[in-house]
């Protein structure tokens, strides 16, 4: 199959694609209809899946690397064409230590990865969208880029995220693409739940703040991006779009007490 055979299907390009929100995000649009190709840098796991799933285009992908990004956007333009919605979902996270004793290889491999690798990748399916004049970019933010936490490389990443954002959007879309983020909130990802199931967090310490009093699943955060990735987004451009259960909304009432739910003191 080639892409001239394959022009009237919408191909979607989800990196972060083995597990959390990039895996929930592929499901969630195939089940749209989409072509799905699904990158990571987890080998092992893109063998299961394969194993799984078929019907998605499973790739080995380091988003930090422009030349494994030049590397799938060709073999996915070979196959398919441009894609018709692209979602960096490739990220990792960062554990709270005090600023003196955060390592700047750490910082930096955040960098590499959550901003960096979202500005390669918009940047190199952006352009080829904006040639043909469609096309929607969506990049995944962080609650940590609108109120300030002790993360102390994360946040301020994803908050230059929301700004690339913005600045895409207004480049690319007098060519009709769209670039938008979503902002999760605190997302029970299996890296989260094997940090609740370690006691390394508390999971009521990450819902009491929420104003819905709990915390976002993946498949929450893909149905946000289905929404803005669709004809019923089509003018929407440029905003982060916060998905977070109400913690935005909640997190400061600790300053009162905290949040007044039904049955608690």
């Amino acid at each position: 199959m080639n892409a001239a055979e394959d022009e009237d299907r919408r191909i979607a390009l989800v990196t972060g694609a083995a597990s959390g929100i990039g895996l929930a995000v592929v499901e969630r649009l195939q089940a749209e209809g989409y072509q799905v190709v699904g990158a990571d840098r987890n080998r092992d796991q893109l063998a299961r899946l394969g194993e799984e799933n078929p019907q998605v285009v499973w790739q080995v992908l380091d988003v930090s690397s422009e030349e494994e990004i030049d590397g799938l956007k060709q073999d996915i333009e070979d196959r398919f064409g441009c894609p018709h919605a692209v979602v960096n979902a490739a990220g990792i996270m960062q554990d709270n230590v005090p600023l003196d004793a955060m390592e700047m290889e750490e910082h930096d491999r955040i960098w590499d990865v959550n901003y960096r690798g979202s500005f390669l990748t918009c940047r190199k399916f952006g352009l080829a969208m904006s040639r043909l004049g469609r096309g929607v970019l969506i990049n995944i933010a962080s609650i940590t880029a609108l109120r300030p936490l002790p993360l102390f490389a994360y946040g301020p990443g994803k908050a230059a995220l929301v700004a690339m954002t913005e600045s895409l959007a207004g480049h690319l879309g007098p060519s009709s693409v769209r670039v938008n983020a979503v902002a999760p909130g605190f997302v029970l990802t299996p890296p989260i739940k094997s940090k609740i199931d370690a006691g390394l967090r508390d999971a009521s310490d990450l819902s009491n703040s929420a104003a819905l009093g709990r915390m976002v699943a993946p498949e929450e955060i893909a149905e946000a991006i289905a929404f803005l990735i669709s004809d019923r987004a089509a003018a929407i451009t440029g905003i982060t779009l916060p998905v977070d259960a109400g913690w935005l909304a909640g997190s400061a009432w600790g300053t009162y007490g905290g949040l007044r739910f039904s049955g608690k003191e």
